[in-house]
């Protein structure tokens, strides 16, 4: 019997993986194990892998992370058709690959790490929050209002549950651009606070001047945090502004 690798049969977590990349645009092998795979090794992952780029589902990108080539993996078109099983697009935000890999990249680890805290009670990417699929993601576009931002995180405090912006900076932006960010952020009135996540601490301390600049006349409603403390933290993670003021998840 000749076999055809289009019409691949698909296990039950190789279609979660199909939603997976399309709800993340990118992921490295290790993270696809970590979330999806949990129960085989890593070089059985990479078979997978291998049968699904055979098949034309998912591709591979080459991308330098941690000091080491790794392969970023993505839907292609026929994977995204595969993922929709017919189903219609209206409504579907359909960018299937990053043009941002590094970025998004640690952005799935941000992700995971914002899973593992009790109070996040769910997470929602871009792909998720663009695509007009059902109520909360509808109130979530009339909550930021065209902000464009890399995720949003509902937490259930002792006042109640909110959703919270989350915006990771990986490469410095301009002053003038951090300015016309912050100003969408501090005149919105649906959102309470925002969490920043950054890379590199000078950058941090940059963020939080132009925050007190900006927000001048302004509720202080943006909150830091450096990427590695997020990570790496152990029961819980306190944002601050820069006033000291803190929000913390655990």
């Amino acid at each position: 019997m000749n076999y055809c690798p289009q019409k691949m049969l698909l296990s039950e977590n190789e279609i979660n993986l199909l939603d997976y990349l399309f709800v993340n645009k990118v992921a490295l092998p290790l993270q696809i194990n970590r979330d999806i795979f949990t129960k085989i090794t890593l070089s059985n992952v990479y078979k997978k892998l291998t049968s699904m780029e055979v098949a034309n589902l998912i591709n591979r990108h080459p991308i330098k992370f941690k000091d080491k080539i790794y392969q970023a993996i993505s839907l292609t078109n026929q994977g995204l058709q595969r993922y929709l099983g017919g189903d219609s697009r209206e409504g579907l935000r359909l960018q299937i690959s990053s043009d941002k890999i590094a970025h998004d990249i640690r952005l799935l680890d941000i992700q995971y790490r914002f899973r593992q805290f009790k109070m996040v009670k769910d997470y929602f990417t871009e792909n998720q929050i663009r695509s007009n699929s059902d109520h909360s993601r509808v109130l979530l576009q009339d909550i930021l209002n065209g902000i464009n931002c890399d995720s949003v995180v509902d937490v259930e405090f002792k006042q109640g549950r909110f959703y919270i912006p989350v915006e990771f900076e990986l490469s410095p932006k301009s002053t003038k651009r951090y300015r016309e960010i912050f100003i969408k952020y501090y005149i919105n009135p649906k959102i309470d606070s925002v969490l920043y996540i950054v890379y590199d601490q000078n950058e941090l301390d940059r963020l939080v001047t132009i925050s007190k600049k900006v927000g001048q006349g302004f509720a202080h409603k943006i909150f830091f945090i450096l990427f590695n403390d997020f990570i790496y933290s152990v029961n819980e993670v306190a944002f601050r502004n820069y006033f000291g003021q803190k929000i913390v998840i655990s």
